[in-house]
């Protein structure tokens, strides 16, 4: 598969791995280097079923249903517990296991899990993670909205450096949301206006 950030590409290749060209200013390629790219770059995953690119992060979805994410991780999108400014190297989501499929957006990923549930992490301030709130957390594990000032850092605010010797991780309390239910619609429906 092949998705698109900001400012960067990943492409899921069918053997497992990961390649990624672009942009690589908070590790988006996941090779451990900050360096951009304009030819496709090989990450340091492995086993991949599928890679997701958010805006200057991205995760990939593992063959054993867990889940890695890598760059950009202000707003605990890395999903390992952590405000981490970024990392170079992917990174474990925690407490997620059962995955069948993810998605990444701008400073958020979900993961759909084998009970039909969601999981999401990351940036809340629109209410992206499903979990009942806005509130954009600062504090704590990634979605667990303990600050409901939804403080974020501003686009132009250069972003702190950090070595990986100071980096932390841990494992996040991911909120649940109430099983997908899968309705099919009729062609023509008049009543909503829209066809199937």
């Amino acid at each position: 598969n092949v998705s698109a950030g900001g400012e960067y590409t990943c492409v899921g290749l069918s053997h497992g791995t990961v390649r990624c060209v672009g942009r690589n200013q908070f590790g988006q390629f996941a090779d451990g280097t900050q360096n951009s790219s304009a030819v496709l770059v090989t990450s340091s995953l492995a086993n991949v079923t599928r890679v997701v690119a958010g805006d200057e992060f991205a995760c990939a979805l593992l063959r054993d249903g867990t889940a890695k994410c890598w760059g950009l991780g202000e707003s605990g999108q890395l999903g390992d517990g952590t405000f981490s400014p970024y990392s170079t190297v992917p990174v474990v989501v925690g407490g997620l296991t059962g995955a069948s499929a993810v998605a990444a957006g701008y400073d958020h990923a979900c993961a759909l899990v084998a009970n039909g549930t969601l999981r999401c992490w990351g940036g809340n301030i629109h209410g992206q993670l499903g979990n009942g709130t806005t509130a954009d957390p600062t504090t704590g594990p990634p979605g667990s909205a303990r600050d409901g000032r939804g403080l974020r850092r501003s686009r132009s605010t250069p972003r702190p450096q950090t070595s990986d010797a100071s980096r932390v991780h841990s494992a996040p309390e991911l909120p649940e949301l109430a099983p997908i239910v899968r309705r099919g619609r009729r062609r023509g429906n008049a009543a909503s206006g829209r066809q199937a």
